[in-house]
């Protein structure tokens, strides 16, 4: 019963129901948990990189260059760099494929 109340099963709800039609429960509490840490993890960053903008600006020597804070969410970050490297490795196909073309005469 008390694994019922941590997966939000009502009380009234639990009694009436079998094994395999809690298990979706089950499942949802760790997609749940997952997405949680997942979240706790990219907040970590966020600070990480907040802290270290911070102590590069206050240590930093007159003139040096110091880090600067995202200008985008992170995982806008991510996605545009996998956009940038699958239209490298596409050009790179479509490099050879026209190489190929311009070799390959039929008989």
């Amino acid at each position: 019963m008390p694994t019922a109340l941590y997966l939000g099963i009502p009380e009234d709800r639990f009694w009436s129901m079998n094994p395999r039609k809690i298990h979706p429960y089950s499942q949802a509490k760790i997609m749940w948990r997952k997405e949680v840490d997942e979240i706790s993890y990219y907040m970590g960053l966020y600070n990480y990189k907040a802290l270290g903008v911070v102590l590069s600006q206050a240590f930093a020597k007159k003139g040096s260059k110091t880090e600067e804070y995202y200008d985008k969410p992170i995982l806008t970050l991510i996605e545009e760099q996998e956009a940038r490297e699958e239209a490298e490795r596409l050009r790179q196909v479509e490099a050879v494929f026209a190489m190929l073309e311009g070799t390959y005469k039929p008989k």
